[in-house]
């Protein structure tokens, strides 16, 4: 130690100064680690909460063109189906696109059934004028059940994300969807 016994005051007053100065760069750095991670999980829930809330506004408005496309089919007028199958597929894929933006249910079997729906729906949609006089109802019904297999597919997922978001009370519940 005849290192440090040939020091003034000075050089141990400048010495507590660095490690004192190293321990608090040391405590900057830890809380700004934790501040980044908290803030990433915060844009998570964020997310998922306004995915939720879109979710939530879209699947009436799904189910109102569901029952569009019903009523048209059982008219039988093929310009009502072509208009009805065209809503039903412009606003179905835009909500596969908002699911696709959550990676738990980017390939969640609802993705799936309501990207099956929307394209069955923009098929027939082109071949419904392929046939002179087609059997309009006919033609519609494999697109009904596909339809009605999303619907049912939509309303479970809707359910699970409510389940597994806050509570009433403000404590969280445990994730649903997997």
């Amino acid at each position: 130690m005849t290192f440090a016994a040939n020091w003034t005051p000075s050089d141990h007053f400048g010495m507590w100064q660095l490690i004192v100065a190293i321990l608090g760069f040391g405590l900057a750095f830890w809380q700004l680690v934790r501040t980044a991670n908290a803030t990433v999980a915060s844009n998570k829930a964020l997310q998922r909460r306004l995915l939720h809330n879109d979710l939530l506004v879209m699947l009436p408005e799904v189910h109102a063109l569901e029952d569009a496309v019903d009523r048209a089919a059982r008219v039988g007028e093929r310009d009502d189906v072509s208009m009805a199958l065209v809503s039903y597929s412009r606003r179905v894929t835009s909500m596969v696109g908002a699911l696709k933006s959550d990676a738990a249910l980017k390939d969640h079997k609802v993705t799936k059934a309501l990207a099956a729906a929307a394209k069955a729906a923009g098929e027939l949609k082109a071949t419904l004028y392929d046939v002179e006089k087609p059997d309009v109802r006919a033609l519609v019904r494999p697109v009904q059940v596909k339809i009605q297999t999303a619907s049912r597919e939509t309303g479970e997922v809707l359910a699970a994300l409510q389940r597994s978001g806050e509570s009433t009370d403000g404590k969280k519940r445990g994730r649903a969807v997997r």
